[in-house]
């Protein structure tokens, strides 16, 4: 902020979201729509573009609907990825995915449609739509798409030119402990997460993936704990669907099932492209 008689004027600055964009990536969604609360209004349109987006993005992860029927090319995003993510309708999603894809001008909105092809299982459609993006939540979304395509030498090229943008960014950090989960290294996922939640807290995402890394670590016990405190953020009536998956891996683990399970395989099928 600069001083200007008795009043401060806000102006706006490259990392003026950086925050916000954090919190965001990092599941932190109450902490994200409070960080957009408190941005200053004199933001470039890509910026504002990009906040409202966050804001309404977060809002749907928290249950709350209504950013999905707003009358703006943003809502309009949300309703598409609000139907994807519901799985209710995928031709009608796919078709708004296409048309809204030819108004996309900015990075973030291209993540959003990457996200929601993503959901449809449609790996190619979400990577085709992320080819111009250059943005590290893009580059993010890159890297555990190819995951999910089994590249891991492609999600480590992304990563390599994440790094090279900004090797400390919440989305980076992230990145490398995707890459870590894919290739069973427990101990550098453990040490990347650990570094993400005593930045910015634990979030349901970050206690998954720490549940996760324990598992593969052969920390049955630590990975109950963390799993155990993921119940007590969220309450039996929000449970997420990487959090059963955790919970079926580690029960697959004390052989208390087979990997034949089909709900363990449907809930596979979609946190797959979360973490590997």
């Amino acid at each position: 902020a600069k001083e200007r008689g008795d009043a401060k004027i806000f102006l706006p600055m490259a990392d003026a979201l950086y925050s916000l964009r954090a919190y965001y990536v990092l599941g932190h969604y109450q902490l994200a729509l409070d960080e957009a609360a408190r941005l200053p209004r004199n933001l470039t349109p890509s910026q504002m573009s990009e906040c409202v987006l966050i804001r309404m993005l977060s809002g749907l992860s928290m249950g709350d609907t209504s950013g999905a029927s707003e009358d703006s090319y943003e809502g309009r995003l949300v309703q598409c990825l609000s139907i994807a993510m519901s799985g209710s309708d995928a031709d009608t999603c796919a078709a708004m995915a296409e048309e809204l894809e030819q108004q996309a001008v900015y990075d973030h909105h291209r993540v959003t449609l990457a996200s929601a092809h993503s959901l449809l299982n449609s790996t190619t459609s979400a990577l085709r739509v992320l080819h111009p993006c250059t943005s590290l939540d893009a580059s993010l979304l890159k890297c555990q798409l190819y995951l999910a395509y089994d590249r891991p030498d492609l999600a480590a090229k992304a990563l390599h030119k994440m790094k090279q943008v900004d090797e400390d960014s919440p989305s980076t950090t992230l990145g490398a402990a995707l890459i870590a989960l894919y290739n069973n290294d427990g101990q550098e996922a453990v040490y990347n997460v650990k570094t993400l939640s005593e930045q910015y807290g634990r979030s349901v995402k970050l206690l998954n993936l720490y549940t996760a890394a324990a598992a593969i670590s052969g920390d049955l016990g630590r990975a109950k704990e963390l799993i155990a405190e993921c119940d007590e953020q969220e309450g039996a009536e929000t449970e997420r669907e990487d959090t059963r998956f955790n919970k079926r891996t580690i029960d697959a683990k004390e052989g208390k099932f087979t990997c034949g399970d089909e709900a363990f395989e449907s809930a596979f099928g979609r946190a797959k492209v979360k973490y590997a």
